[in-house]
């Protein structure tokens, strides 16, 4: 790499944009990351211990500790 890099790619024709190029898989990617944001807006962050899956989570834990089966 060095400073004239840029113009050599330019000049060579490397650097030219993509045209005719269909959008692929990023629709899908926005959607989700815009669920995403919906999703911890609704349950307050993104903090595991806090929000809909915390439930679960405690139930596991008492479970285990009943059975004396430790992971």
């Amino acid at each position: 790499l060095d400073n004239d890099m840029l113009d050599r790619k330019l000049a060579a024709g490397e650097l030219q944009p993509i045209t005719g190029r269909r959008p692929g898989d990023l629709p899908f990617i926005a959607a989700a990351l815009a669920h995403l944001a919906r999703s911890e807006r609704r349950s307050g962050g993104t903090d595991p211990g806090q929000g809909h899956r915390s439930g679960w989570r405690q139930a596991a834990r008492v479970g285990s500790l009943r059975s004396g089966r430790w992971s």
